[in-house]
C-alpha cells in the first residue's frame, strides 16, 4: 500500500480523486466488453450463420470503446506532459533566473540587468532541458525575442542557431518558430541572404503542408515582403504586403494585429515610391489603433511612431517631426538604454531634419553621435550604419570638413557594395555623396567615373520618379560645369528641378533652378554652396 508522504500529497490524491475513479471504471467497462465478445465470437461457431452479424456488431463497440479509452488516455498524457513541462519551466525560473539576482546564491549578484539574466538562462538551457526538447525550444524562442527586444539580436542569434542545430534532423511547428525569428533576427542584422533562404525555404513547407492560411503563414510572408524593401525592391515590397491585406480580408478577416504590421510596415515602401498620402492614411491607421492597446512607453507603439517622425520628415512637416522624434527617443533610452534600434534611428532622424532644414551645425552632434553608435552595436557592415555615414559625410562637406569625409564615406560605400552590390539604393546614394566629395577634392575625373558607375546600375531597383534619381542629375551638373560645360549643367539642373518638384521637394528644386540660371557666371564658391541638397 502507498504511504503519503505529506499533507500536500494527500490533498493531491483528494482532488484528482474523481478523474481517477473514472478511468478505472473505463478500464473495467472496456475489459468487460473485450471478455463477452471474445464469448460471442466463439459461441458463433456453433450457432447458425446470422450470429455473425451478432459478433460483428459487439466487435464494433469493442472498437469504438477501444478508441474511446485511447483518447481518454491520450489526454490525460498530455496533462501529464503539460504539467511536466510547467515544472520543469518553474524550476528553470528559479534556479536560472531568479536565483541569478540573489546575491546570497553562488554568482547571484544584486546589480543584475535582464541581458546578465538572459545569458544565464541561455547558457543553462540545453543541459537543463536535454531530455525535453519541446520545453527546450519553447523558452529558446522566447529568450531569443527578449534579446532581440534589448537590441542583442546576436547573441539571440547563437541560441537559436544552437538550438535548431541540436535538432537539424526534425520538425516540428516549435523549429519552424524558431526558423522564422533566426530570419527575422538576420534581416534585421543586415544578413539579407541568409533571412532570404530560411524565408523562402519556411513559405515552401508550410504551402507543402497546406499550412498558407495559418499565423505562422502570414508572419512569414510579412518578414519577405519586409526583407523586399530591405533589399530596395520598393514596388515588389509594396505589392507583397497588399497581397497580405487581401488574403487576410479572405482567409483570417479577425486578425486585426497582422492586418495592422502590414499596414504600418507598408509606410516605408510607400514613401520610397513619393505615395506620402496613402502613407499617411495607413499610418494614421495603425497609430489610432496601437493607442487603444499599448502604453506609450511600449517599444511596438515606439518604433511605429518612430515611422511617423521619419514620414513627417518626408513631408517636410519639421516640427511635427521634431516632437514625436524627441518624445521618442528619450522614452526609449530611459526603458531600454542606448544601443536600442528605436533610439538610434530617432536619433538618426532628428539629425536628417535638421540637415533637411540647412541647420547642418547643429546637425552634426546627432549625426556623429547615431554613426558611432552604429558601428559600435551594428558594426561597418549593416545598411543603418550606412545610412548614418552618408548623412554624416553630407553634413562635413558642407561645412568644409573634407579631410574627415573620405573616413566616414568610403568604409561605408565598400561595405554597402559588397554586401549589397552596386545597384543597391543604399549604395547609390552613397556613391552620389561619393561623388560630391570628389569633386571638392578636385577630383572631377574619379567623380565622373563615380558617376557613371551609378547611372549604370540605377534602373536597377530604383523607382522612375525618386530622390536619388534627381540627386544624380543634380550631380551630372556639377561635373559638366566643373569642366566649363554651362549648358549641358544648366539641362541637367532643370532636369533635376522638375523631378523634384514633382516630389514635392520644393526649396531643393528652387535650390537647381537657381544653380541653373546662374551657370553662365557662377559665383567663386558655387561647388561649395551647391554642396548640400536638401533632400
Amino acid at each position: 500500500m502507498h504511504r503519503l508522504g505529506s499533507a500536500a500529497e494527500l490533498a493531491n490524491r483528494l482532488r484528482t480523486l474523481p478523474e481517477r475513479r473514472e478511468q478505472r471504471r473505463a478500464e473495467r467497462d472496456t475489459a468487460a466488453r473485450l471478455a463477452a465478445a471474445e464469448a460471442a465470437l466463439e459461441r458463433s461457431r456453433l450457432r447458425r450463420h446470422w450470429a455473425y452479424g451478432i459478433a460483428a456488431s459487439l466487435g464494433l463497440g469493442l472498437i469504438v470503446s477501444l478508441l474511446l479509452f485511447w483518447e481518454a488516455t491520450q489526454q490525460r498524457r498530455a496533462a501529464q506532459r503539460a504539467l511536466a513541462m510547467s515544472e520543469a519551466v518553474v524550476e528553470f525560473l528559479d534556479r536560472d533566473l531568479l536565483r541569478a539576482a540573489d546575491p546570497l546564491e553562488a554568482g547571484g549578484n544584486r546589480n543584475v540587468t535582464v541581458a546578465n539574466v538572459l545569458d544565464k538562462a541561455s547558457r543553462s538551457l540545453r543541459a537543463r532541458f536535454a531530455d525535453q526538447p519541446e520545453v527546450s525550444q519553447r523558452l529558446a524562442y522566447t529568450i531569443a525575442r527578449a534579446y532581440q527586444s534589448l537590441g542583442l539580436g546576436e547573441q539571440g542569434r547563437q541560441l537559436l542557431l544552437a538550438e535548431l542545430e541540436a535538432h537539424k534532423a526534425a520538425d516540428s511547428p516549435q523549429l519552424r518558430r524558431l526558423r522564422f525569428l533566426l530570419a527575422d533576427i538576420d534581416t534585421e542584422y543586415d544578413r539579407y541572404a541568409e533571412s532570404a533562404s530560411l524565408l523562402d525555404g519556411l513559405l515552401a513547407d508550410l504551402r507543402a503542408s497546406h499550412e498558407e492560411q495559418g499565423s505562422l503563414a502570414f508572419d512569414v510572408r510579412l518578414s519577405r515582403a519586409w526583407l523586399d524593401f530591405e533589399l530596395g525592391y520598393y514596388e515588389q515590397s509594396r505589392v507583397g504586403f497588399m497581397a497580405i491585406l487581401e488574403d487576410l480580408a479572405r482567409w483570417r478577416p479577425d486578425d486585426r494585429e497582422t492586418r495592422m504590421t502590414a499596414q504600418w510596415w507598408m509606410v516605408d515602401p510607400l514613401r520610397e515610391l513619393g505615395r506620402l498620402e496613402e502613407a499617411d492614411a495607413r499610418l494614421g491607421e495603425v497609430l489610432a489603433d496601437y493607442v487603444g492597446i499599448y502604453d506609450a512607453n511600449n517599444a511596438r507603439y515606439l518604433w511605429a511612431r518612430t515611422s511617423l517622425g521619419n514620414l513627417r520628415i518626408s513631408q517636410r512637416r519639421f516640427e511635427e517631426a521634431e516632437a514625436v522624434l524627441l518624445d521618442v527617443e528619450q522614452r526609449i533610452r530611459s526603458s531600454l538604454g542606448d544601443s536600442h534600434n528605436i533610439g538610434l534611428f530617432a536619433t538618426y532622424f532628428r539629425g536628417v531634419l535638421r540637415l533637411r532644414q540647412g541647420r547642418v551645425a547643429e546637425a552634426l552632434p546627432f549625426l556623429e553621435e547615431s554613426y558611432r553608435l552604429r558601428k559600435q552595436y551594428q558594426g561597418e557592415g549593416s545598411h543603418s550604419t550606412w545610412l548614418a555615414a552618408n548623412r554624416l559625410a553630407q553634413a562635413l562637406s558642407k561645412l568644409g570638413q573634407v579631410e574627415r569625409v573620405g573616413h566616414v564615406l568610403d568604409p561605408a560605400y565598400e561595405s554597402a557594395v559588397r554586401n549589397v552590390g552596386l545597384d543597391h539604393p543604399y549604395s547609390i546614394r552613397l556613391a552620389s555623396t561619393r561623388v560630391q566629395h570628389l569633386l571638392l577634392r578636385g577630383q572631377v575625373d574619379t567623380a565622373s567615373e563615380q558617376l557613371a558607375l551609378a547611372l549604370e546600375h540605377v534602373d536597377a531597383r530604383l523607382p522612375a520618379l525618386h530622390v536619388t534619381r534627381a540627386e544624380l542629375l543634380y550631380r551630372q551638373a556639377q561635373i559638366r560645369l566643373s569642366r566649363g560645360d554651362i549648358v549641358g549643367a544648366r539641362e541637367k539642373w532643370l532636369a533635376s528641378a522638375a523631378m523634384l518638384r514633382e516630389l514635392g521637394e520644393v526649396p531643393a528644386a528652387e535650390m537647381a533652378e537657381r544653380l541653373a540660371a546662374e551657370a553662365a557666371n557662377p559665383a567663386k564658391d558655387w561647388l561649395q554652396k551647391s554642396t548640400l541638397l536638401p533632400v
